[in-house]
């Protein structure tokens, strides 16, 4: 029930914002999607499911209604903050905060800061603390992500085909972005710093609460594949991933 639910939602939010014929590799798209092992995960709390519903509903409700847009996208942008958080185990359930989930919080990493500063007697002591400071977080954090956007977790969350049009619909994001609705910046920044924060971001509990956002992507990168690449992909994502349902 809540796969379909969610499913219905992501194609009536694009088809909302792209109406008219589709082209035969976006109707695939549509399968491909149904058959995604990130739709059909099942994350620890209930409440990430709620909030992934209603992700998906207000981005259909901002498509569709003709005012008060920023009413329903702040509504959407809480769904799917606190849905993240709770998905990547950040938070508890209502509001407790995690920190030895923060990579701010790994001891290896401030231990070495202050051990730098104290003790790296080659460098004058004013310019330690510009050299050894919480700066460091910033490789982490890309690391972080880098780390996270391994060819396993895309294939094992989003299935293999589906990486050909996400790439695509990603390209078309950062080459014309306005072309894309106007709340995407915000939620990809969120998407980001989501994977970046945490101490071991998992492939499903981190992309989970994103499924309307991803769909659209592939939906809109489906519309510049060679359909019959991604039929073949389709097919050999099919064969291999049903027998080893999430």
């Amino acid at each position: 029930m809540v796969p379909a639910l969610v499913l219905i939602f992501s194609l009536a939010f694009y088809i909302r914002l792209h109406p008219g014929r589709q082209t035969p590799a976006v109707y695939l798209a549509f399968l491909s999607l149904a058959f995604t092992p990130l739709l059909h995960f099942r994350p620890d709390y209930h409440t990430v499911i709620l909030f992934l519903i209603l992700f998906s509903f207000f981005l259909w409700l901002w498509s569709l209604i003709p005012r008060g847009k920023w009413v329903v996208i702040i509504l959407a942008l809480v769904s799917v903050f606190w849905g993240s958080l709770l998905a990547g185990k950040i938070v508890s359930w209502p509001a407790a905060v995690d920190r030895t989930r923060l990579v701010f919080d790994i001891p290896t990493y401030k231990d070495a800061v202050r051990l730098h500063q104290r003790d790296a007697r080659y460098v004058p002591f004013p310019v330690r603390r510009l050299l050894f400071n919480p700066s460091v977080y910033t490789y982490i954090l890309g690391n972080n992500f880098f780390r996270f956007l391994t060819l396993e977790n895309l294939m094992g969350s989003l299935l293999l085909a589906n990486l050909y049009p996400l790439g695509l619909g990603l390209a078309a994001f950062f080459r014309r972005p306005e072309d894309f609705p106007r709340p995407f910046r915000v939620f990809l920044l969120l998407l980001f710093l989501q994977i970046t924060v945490s101490r071991s971001p998992d492939k499903f509990n981190s992309l989970y609460i994103w499924f309307p956002l991803l769909a659209y992507l592939i939906l809109r990168g489906a519309r510049d594949v060679r359909l019959k690449a991604y039929f073949l992909l389709l097919l050999i994502s099919i064969i291999f991933v049903l027998p080893r349902p999430v």
